[in-house]
C-alpha cells in the first residue's frame, strides 16, 4: 500500500498542499502505524460555501480510540461539492488488547454527506459521525452496526484547506 507521501510532487489543493505537507501526514501514519493509501487533495470551487469547504483536510488522533484504549485513526477529507458530499480516506492502526476487532490495521476509501458542522459515511459494518468540536478538532464516533457500543475519539488537524488559503490570501 502506498503511503500518503508517494503523491508529495503532484500539486495539489491549488498548490495550497504541499509536499512538506504529504511527509508531516506521513510521518503521523507511520508513527500510529495507519497504512494511507494515496490520495490526492482538490481545492473545491470558489463557490462552494465555508461551511461545506472546512471539511477539506486531515485530521489524526492523538489519543486512540477509547480514551487511548483502541486504536489510532486518521482521516483525510479530499473533495467536497456543492450537494455537500465528501470523500477521503479512513486510516486505523493496529489493534489493541481492548479493541473492538481484531482485524489489522488499514484504510479505505469513503464517501459521506455533510450536514451543518457533521460528516457522515459508512460501510457494510459501521457507521461514523464527525462533528466539528472547539479548535477545529473532530469529535467522530463509529456505531457498529453489529454491536451496542459505540467507540469515540477526539481527532486533531493536522492540516486545513482553510486555514492554508486564508493565509496564503485566496
Amino acid at each position: 500500500m502506498q503511503t500518503p507521501g508517494d503523491n508529495a510532487d503532484m500539486p495539489q489543493a491549488g498548490g495550497l498542499f504541499t509536499a512538506q505537507d504529504a511527509r508531516h501526514i506521513a510521518a503521523i501514519a507511520a508513527e500510529h502505524q495507519i497504512p494511507i493509501q494515496q490520495y490526492r487533495v482538490n481545492r473545491p470551487d470558489a463557490k462552494i460555501p465555508a461551511d461545506v469547504r472546512k471539511f477539506v483536510g486531515a485530521w489524526a488522533s492523538k489519543i486512540a480510540f477509547g480514551g487511548g484504549r483502541g486504536r489510532q485513526v486518521m482521516l483525510i477529507v479530499t473533495d467536497v461539492d456543492a450537494s455537500r458530499r465528501a470523500r477521503g480516506y479512513y486510516g486505523y492502526g493496529p489493534p489493541t488488547a481492548t479493541t473492538i476487532n481484531e482485524n489489522s490495521a488499514g484504510s479505505f476509501a469513503f464517501a459521506g454527506q455533510i450536514d451543518g458542522d457533521k460528516l457522515r459515511f459508512e460501510t457494510a459494518t459501521a457507521i461514523w459521525a464527525v462533528k466539528f468540536t472547539f479548535g477545529d478538532n473532530l469529535h467522530m464516533i463509529q456505531k457498529l452496526k453489529n454491536d451496542t457500543r459505540t467507540p469515540t475519539a477526539m481527532l486533531k488537524p493536522v492540516w486545513r484547506l482553510v486555514e492554508r488559503e486564508r493565509s496564503a490570501g485566496r
